[in-house]
């Protein structure tokens, strides 16, 4: 699956800000939602870490601000949206596809 292909699944599920917790709390502890986030988290970095893609942006700010600030809190007040999908099921299925 492509990247445009990820991005598209996110917004069809009004996750766009979901993701961004996810990847802002994965920068702060990368066992935050278990070893299912931990390699979700690795193959997001491996596969897109240094992508230059303008909707990548968004989820590059969430994790500096994760990787600066270092606290799960201002991570979810930052980025509290989670529209109808869990964070547990967007990493299930984000490991499927990164």
């Amino acid at each position: 699956m492509s990247l445009n292909d990820m991005f598209a699944l996110v917004r069809s599920h009004n996750a766009e800000g979901c993701l961004q917790r996810i990847i802002c709390e994965l920068s702060v502890n990368s066992r935050a939602y278990g070893k299912e986030g931990e390699d979700f988290g690795i193959k997001l970095l491996r596969n897109y870490g240094d992508v230059s893609h303008a909707e990548a942006d968004q989820y590059k700010y969430a994790r500096t601000i994760g990787t600066e600030y270092k606290s799960r809190a201002i991570c979810r007040r930052s980025f509290k949206s989670c529209g109808r999908i869990r964070p547990a099921d967007l990493i299930g299925v984000g490991n499927t596809i990164v």
